[in-house]
């Protein structure tokens, strides 16, 4: 074995060896069916150690938390007279955790960096560099800012006709927000890959839609976080800052703090932070995406767990916008993977699907001041049987079948050739962007196909 390779699985025993263990925790599954049940299951943090990974919204709402065996026993003891039923998922979860195989890449043998383990912040990076080295006409990669921690925040760039000098779109692709949700930054190195590769591919969807836009990945806006819950907490959520951290996706300035958030409390994990765009991660993504917002029709954010395809706004509970519009093709993206896969993903608003309202997401942000036509949040499977534990031998059969269910979805709206000349013709006015889109849309109203 390489040496670097060595020192990395060393290193990586000896950081398991003083990490938080799970061995006597369990993953509990429940389901409130009457108010009284509801506001049980939203007291549990008060009386139990209990950490939610999907928290109590609504009655008939699935509830999934974490806690210890002892915790565990006391609860069943003082819900023993309650007509509230409870399902242990995982009984032993530090097991499960442990077959989250982190594998090291070795530089420039890009075929050790596969989709069936999980990777190190460093490798990851790595990876996307001989990704680059190996495309150096197609892949561009940039830092955006640095975290806490003084980390990289990667950029992606991505065009496959970048010789031809022609104006394109733009798809902007985040994961990596939120620390324990390793599946989504998995995927979006995933989705890279595909794009960079299409040319190669037989699916000719696959290949126009490659060619239509320009890509721009964030894979992992949370490095200091995700290596966090790698090293020390699996659980861990937020950005890191030594004893606590900031939920990134309640630190974007929009709706701030008004709901599902928490400002006061510095250990909750939906902590938002004092002010918005506190963190340098925040600030660092939201400078980035008001330098691309012109020419910017989609953002898709990566999260898990629960198969929820999420329309903005996630602060209100009424559909606003283009909510029906983008419901249309969030549907057909939906249907695809039910299809094709069995694969169910509810459509709708936050509080459609998951059941609550919630403040400073970055998708909110990014449709209610860049009115960016197609903004989703996507939250990946499974629906809650493994949820943080998605084990490795899932992460590729996941990654393809969301890949597959995009296709629907990015399909382009309007011609090539006309978006580029309403792209052209668009930037000598002022108000570029909004020219656009009311002739961009008003083709898709009129059902225009070319």
């Amino acid at each position: 074995m390489h040496l670097a390779n060595i020192t990395f699985v060393i290193l990586l025993l000896l950081t398991k060896c003083y990490a938080k263990s799970y061995r006597d925790y369990s993953l509990i599954h429940g389901i409130p069916k009457s108010d009284h049940e509801l506001e049980f299951f939203k007291a549990l943090d008060t009386f139990y150690n209990v950490t939610f990974w999907r928290k109590p919204s609504l009655v008939d709402k699935p509830v999934e938390f974490s806690l210890s065996r002892l915790n565990l026993a006391e609860l069943i003891r003082d819900t023993r007279d309650m007509d509230i039923e409870f399902v242990t998922l995982i009984r032993d979860l530090q097991s499960a955790f442990d077959n989250q195989t982190i594998k090291p890449y070795i530089r420039r043998r890009m075929e050790s960096f596969d989709w069936q383990n999980y990777y190190s912040v460093e490798d990851i990076y790595n990876w996307l560099r001989d990704l680059s080295d190996a495309h150096p006409r197609e892949v561009r990669i940039q830092s955006i800012g640095q975290s806490v921690q003084n980390r990289h925040i990667l950029a992606v760039n991505i065009d496959l006709g970048a010789s031809d000098q022609t104006s394109r779109s733009v798809v902007m692709v985040e994961g990596g927000c939120h620390a324990r949700e390793w599946i989504s930054p998995a995927f979006v190195t995933f989705m890279i890959n595909t794009i960079v590769s299409s040319k190669n591919s037989t699916n000719q969807e696959l290949k126009q839609i490659a060619n239509s836009y320009k890509w721009i990945f964030i894979p992992l806006l949370n490095p200091d976080g995700y290596s966090y819950s790698q090293t020390d907490d699996r659980l861990w959520r937020k950005n890191y800052r030594g004893k606590y951290g900031v939920d990134l996706n309640r630190n974007f300035g929009v709706a701030f703090g008004k709901f599902g958030a928490a400002k006061e409390n510095k250990q909750d994990e939906e902590y938002c932070g004092k002010v918005p765009f506190s963190e340098p991660e925040t600030s660092a993504l939201a400078a980035f995406i008001s330098d691309h917002s012109d020419l910017l029709e989609y953002y898709i954010s990566f999260h898990a767990y629960g198969q929820y395809i999420i329309i903005p706004y996630a602060f209100e509970k009424e559909h606003m916008d283009n909510y029906d519009t983008v419901k249309q093709y969030a549907d057909q993206m939906a249907k695809q993977s039910l299809q094709k896969y069995n694969i169910y993903y509810h459509v709708g608003t936050a509080y459609d699907t998951v059941g609550y309202l919630a403040s400073g997401t970055s998708s909110d942000w990014v449709k209610k001041t860049k009115n960016v036509s197609y903004t989703l949040t996507i939250e990946l499977p499974d629906q809650g049987y493994y949820g943080f534990t998605l084990p490795k031998e899932k992460i590729l059969p996941t990654c393809e079948a969301t890949m597959d269910a995009l296709i629907p979805f990015l399909d382009p709206k309007i011609d090539t050739k006309l978006r580029i000349r309403l792209f052209n013709g668009a930037k000598r006015h002022k108000s570029f962007k909004t020219v656009f889109f009311i002739a961009h849309n008003c083709i898709i109203l009129i059902g225009l196909r070319i």
